[in-house]
C-alpha cells in the first residue's frame, strides 16, 4: 500500500483526516529510516582499504540492517491494516460479540508496534557496534540513526500502550509492559553512549 506510493503521498495522507497512516505507521517508518542510515554507513565502509580489518564485521551489520529495514518498511503498512480491524469492530452493534472482536483487534494491533519497538532496539545495538567500526566520514549519520532508533522505540511503545489500555487480558498486558519497560530502559542507555561517542569522534 504505502510502499508503492511516493513519499509526498504518504505525508499528505498522514496529515489528512484519514485515521491511517497514524503514529504507529510513522514509528515504523522512522525505524526504517534509521536502518537505512546504518546500511548507508556500512556501505561506505565495506571495501575501503582503511577499514579492511573490520570489513567482515561491518558486512554482517549491513546484512542485519537491510533485514530490519525491509521488515520495518512492511510494518508501516501492517500498522494501518491492524488499525482498520479496530475501526471495523467499532462499527459492530454493541454486545458480547462486538466485545470479543474488539479485544482480538486490540491485541493484534498492539503486536505491530510491539514488533517495531523490538526491531528498533536491535537497531540501537547495531549502531553501538557501528559507531566503533564505521567510516568516520559518516559518523554523524550514525548519530542520526541512533537518535531515530530510540525515537522509533519510544513512539512504538506509545502505540502499544494506547492499545493495551483497552485490553482486558491482564496477563497479556503485564507481559507486554514488562518487556517494553526493559527495552526503553536499556535503549536509552545505549542511545546515550552512542551519541556521546559520536560527539567525541566529531571533535
Amino acid at each position: 500500500m504505502w510502499l508503492e506510493k511516493s513519499l509526498k503521498s504518504y505525508l499528505d495522507k498522514l496529515a489528512s483526516k484519514s485515521p491511517t497512516p497514524g503514529g504507529g505507521s510513522a514509528a515504523a517508518l522512522l525505524g526504517a529510516l534509521a536502518a537505512g542510515l546504518v546500511s548507508m554507513v556500512a556501505n561506505f565502509t565495506v571495501g575501503k582499504p582503511k577499514y579492511k580489518k573490520v570489513e567482515k564485521s561491518v558486512a554482517r551489520i549491513l546484512e542485519r540492517a537491510e533485514k530490519l529495514r525491509e521488515r520495518l518498511s512492511r510494518l508501516t503498512e501492517e500498522d494501518s491494516i491492524a488499525y482498520s480491524k479496530i475501526s471495523d469492530a467499532y462499527r459492530l452493534p454493541k454486545g458480547e460479540e462486538r466485545n470479543k472482536v474488539m479485544q482480538k483487534a486490540l491485541c493484534h494491533a498492539s503486536k505491530v508496534p510491539f514488533e517495531v519497538a523490538n526491531l528498533s532496539f536491535k537497531l540501537l545495538k547495531l549502531n553501538q557496534d557501528l559507531v566503533e567500526k564505521g567510516n568516520r566520514n559518516l559518523i554523524s549519520d550514525v548519530g542520526v540513526s541512533v537518535i531515530f532508533s530510540l525515537a522509533a522505540l519510544e513512539t512504538a511503545a506509545l502505540n502499544v500502550e494506547i492499545n493495551l489500555a483497552g485490553i482486558k487480558d491482564k496477563e497479556f498486558v503485564a507481559k507486554k509492559r514488562k518487556t517494553l519497560t526493559s527495552l526503553l530502559k536499556e535503549g536509552k542507555k545505549v542511545e546515550g553512549k552512542v551519541e556521546k561517542r559520536v560527539e567525541k569522534l566529531m571533535e
